[in-house]
């Protein structure tokens, strides 16, 4: 049975050199270099050094065997998975709700058409993401993709463990619910009217996810992670619900 090292003691920073001989001794570089960056963000998170040192070695044992007194990379477990961008342009602008002042969003997040790398969601694709995001309602709204990559580094495929760690960020929707219609998953999503000159700013949405890619280039069997407003929008099709 695997068991964890001895816990180092207590600090702000931990770097290489204050990790136990008996980790430096028989873990690769990589490994070292994993364990450190997720011990330091959850430490930065707020968590405790024994927190903190749980988490990280929990993720170096999803990573790692020990085979002969050494961690030796797991080859399927430890390959890097992908974090899927599919890109709308949105025509018009944000609805302002007259009644409550509330903005509301009712547009197309992502449709059956190949983007510009040749990667496209089925229908059947379209539905499981729609059943998501209905499931996690507004507690992953709007991400930063720079962020999703740095956590699915972190924490390779841990879908829940990545989603609890954007659920730690406060996002700019209240609601949301997602509907298929003809091949095409839309949202309607209400946010504060604060927000109006930030989302007007913004040409389109993206829709975050990962998934498993098919020599065809669909995204079977996706996870989603969110969705944000972008500038750089690669697919023409979404549009505002009249």
């Amino acid at each position: 049975m695997m068991q964890a090292m001895d816990e180092p003691a207590s600090m702000k920073v931990m770097r290489i050199d204050d990790l136990p001989k008996a980790m430096k001794e028989t873990m690769p570089d990589s490994a070292l270099k994993l364990f450190l960056d997720i011990y330091n963000h959850e430490k930065m998170a707020g968590l405790s050094d024994a927190m903190s040192f749980e988490i990280a070695w929990l993720i170096i044992k999803r990573r790692f065997v020990l085979i002969e007194g050494f961690w030796v990379a797991m080859s399927k477990s430890f390959e890097q998975p992908k974090l899927y961008s599919f890109n709308m342009e949105v025509e018009g602008g944000i609805v302002m709700n007259s009644e409550n002042e509330e903005l509301v969003l009712d547009a197309v997040l992502a449709d059956t058409t190949m983007n510009s790398e040749g990667q496209y969601f089925s229908e059947e694709d379209l539905q499981t993401i729609s059943e998501q995001i209905n499931t996690l309602g507004s507690t992953l709204p709007d991400v930063d993709h720079e962020k999703l990559q740095e956590l699915i580094r972190m924490y390779g495929g841990d879908v829940d463990t990545i989603r609890a760690e954007l659920k730690k960020s406060k996002g700019i929707f209240k609601t949301i619910q997602a509907t298929l219609k003809k091949g095409k998953l839309w949202i309607q999503a209400t946010l504060d009217k604060r927000y109006k000159n930030h989302t007007e700013s913004f040409k389109g949405l993206s829709i975050e996810a990962m998934g498993d890619k098919q020599e065809d280039g669909r995204i079977k069997n996706p996870d989603y992670l969110g969705f944000t407003f972008t500038n750089n929008p690669k697919l023409k099709a979404a549009k505002i619900a009249a």
